[in-house]
Formats: C-alpha cells, structure tokens, sequence
C-alpha cells in the first residue's frame, strides 16, 4: 500500500481533518486493497484497473469523499441521507465521520462498476 500520496496531502490538511481523511484512507483500502493511491488535483486519488475509483480531500469546514463516475451516489441515497451530497461527492464534518461501513460500500460498488465496464469493453474488442 502506498501512502506516500496520503502523507503528503495529510502534512498540509487542517489539524482537526487529519484523523477524519485516515480513518476515509483505510477504510478505502480495505474496501479495494488492489487500489493504487496518487495524488490527483492535489487530493489522494485512488485507481482500480487504471480508472477512477474515488478520491478524498478536506475543505475549510468539511471533508469529502469524490466517487468521481458513476451512479454509485445515487444508488445508495437513503445510506447518504445524513450527508451533504451531489452527483458525485458526500461532505461531511470531521467530527461526524460518515460511517465506515457505509465508506466501504461506495467504495466496492464503484470497483464493481469499474470491473464490470472493464469486461464489457474486453467483450466488444473479442
């Protein structure tokens, strides 16, 4: 696992954000240990087969999750009722973590979308 990305983002995230982007970090990696973790617009990215898989950053007053493609988000509205969201990101405060649980279900339903758009496209090349 590559932490690199993160530990570089974290140096520079609020204090009080820190613990809140760890806790969003590992829950990632449990969820897609096969997910490589860059730095993407300046935030943790994370990739599974080389697509996007979701990312994470902080802002002044919250921190987020980006499931950037997709219709994950709104296949799991009623989970992500509590939440801030749109189209394609759950804010929150840092203190009011979105439960991991919950991260880890975004998070294999969009490795999911990933694998299967994968093999359609392997199945219209053959």
């Amino acid at each position: 696992m590559n932490t690199a990305a993160l530990d570089s983002y974290l140096v520079t995230a609020k204090p009080t954000h820190r613990a809140a982007l760890r806790q969003l970090h590992d829950a990632i990696m449990t969820a897609a240990p096969e997910a490589e973790t860059v730095l993407r617009r300046g935030v943790p990215a994370y990739r599974n087969l080389q697509r996007p898989l979701v990312s994470i950053g902080d802002a002044q007053k919250h921190v987020a999750l980006y499931v950037m493609q997709g219709t994950v988000l709104a296949s799991h509205s009623a989970q992500l009722e509590p939440f801030n969201t749109s189209r394609t990101v759950v804010r929150f405060d840092p203190s009011k973590v979105i439960p991991i649980a919950t991260v880890m279900t975004l998070v294999r339903a969009r490795a999911d979308e990933i694998r299967e758009s994968a093999l359609a496209r392997h199945e219209k090349q053959t």
